[in-house]
């Protein structure tokens, strides 16, 4: 904790008297955003007269990938400021029926050191004005279970309910936080403290960076809020359609291939009856160019475009779910599903191979599933 204390004051401190640079330091060579990626986490001298290396701090939270769901209504973008009227970026506010996405994301050499974030009720602000002799003052004030702040209101984000020091650093963050603990409409406070680093590795500027919106005081902080309305998402429906599982050349029918998707994700189920079971299965979604065939033009279910699940030994299976993300694929595409089944009760025997896979022009008996996933509009 001591460590970590004296850290942010070296940081704070430098921060403040920053524009004094080390000799090994350029502050005309800027990282360009290709670039940027390849610094981070790296060790970088401090652009000021110190001695001392910095790293960023540790990240105890959130994710630093990009997060991928599904949008309900609009996103709402706002610019990222660093020292007031620096553009470095956005943040990024959105909602699936579950959760609240607020999204960091820097160019152009800045990263995040440290974020701060609040979401929840905005509450009421009162400004009275307070006559003094000297001068006149106003006393600030918020009610209802609204952000941190203090007297004067203006925001003391160390009392923000999310926060995270970033290690590596990072040039995108993404917080999750359940839609069921927020209202319909509620406050978004974002800040971070953003370093701005050369090809050097140097820390050239360090800045306070807020996400555009409306500032919480007239006089003081120059902080900034925004005002989230909670998204509707679409009630979509989505059907499954079902294929007949075969074997022994389209000759006997030995259960179903179920298809389906939501939003994000296909979900392919393959199902036998109660006399056979599955030993083994392998599916190929994708375009025909892309599918591998055998030297008989027959779709090649032993390469490793083919998803694979089993054998199942221990147990007998009757069903086998596949759940792939949408995200890469084409409006409509093929499914080559293949399996190995077994009759009866007992292992042993093995099975005879069954495909259910329009015919490929080859001379194999399989078939192909032409699919279009369902869209929610």
């Amino acid at each position: 904790m001591k460590k970590m204390k004296l850290f942010n004051w070296v940081v704070f401190t430098l921060c403040l008297t920053g524009g004094l640079y080390l000799n090994s330091c350029n502050s005309e060579e800027y990282v360009k955003d290709t670039e940027t990626d390849s610094l981070i986490g790296k060790q970088m001298e401090v652009a000021s007269g110190a001695s001392a290396m910095l790293r960023c701090a540790h990240d105890n939270g959130g994710t630093v990938t990009d997060t991928v769901h599904s949008v309900c209504g609009e996103q709402t973008v706002a610019v990222l400021y660093a020292g007031r009227h620096i553009d470095i970026g956005t943040v990024t506010i959105s909602n699936d029926d579950k959760n609240l996405y607020v999204e960091y994301r820097t160019e152009g050499g800045w990263v995040l050191y440290n974020t701060h974030l609040y979401v929840g009720p905005a509450g009421n602000y009162t400004a009275t004005l307070v006559n003094s002799k000297k001068h006149k003052k106003f006393k600030s004030s918020w009610f209802e279970q609204g952000p941190p702040v203090n007297n004067a209101g203006n925001p003391m984000v160390g009392r923000f309910p999310y926060s995270t020091f970033h290690f590596p650093c990072v040039t995108t963050f993404t917080y999750v936080i359940p839609l069921d603990e927020l209202g319909d409409s509620f406050m978004v406070a974002a800040h971070a403290d953003a370093l701005l680093l050369n090809n050097h590795h140097c820390v050239l500027q360090c800045e306070t960076a807020w996400a555009d919106g409306k500032r919480f005081t007239e006089r003081g902080s120059w902080a900034t809020y925004l005002i989230y309305n909670k998204q509707k998402c679409k009630q979509c429906v989505f059907v499954p359609v079902s294929y007949p599982f075969i074997s022994n050349k389209g000759q006997t029918t030995v259960g179903e291939i179920i298809v389906t998707n939501d939003m994000d994700s296909l979900y392919v189920t393959y199902k036998t009856d109660s006399a056979h079971f599955i030993y083994s299965t392998e599916l190929y979604v994708g375009t025909l160019e892309d599918m591998p065939l055998n030297s008989n033009k027959e779709p090649d279910y032993t390469t490793t475009a083919f998803l694979k699940q089993g054998p199942f030994l221990a147990h007998q299976a009757y069903e086998v779910n596949y759940s792939l993300p949408l995200s890469g694929l084409p409006d409509c595409y093929y499914l080559a599903t293949h399996a190995k089944v077994c009759i009866g009760m007992a292992w042993g025997n093995g099975g005879p191979e069954y495909t259910f896979a329009t015919l490929t022009g080859s001379t194999c008996w399989g078939w192909l599933i032409h699919y279009c996933t369902q869209l929610c509009e």
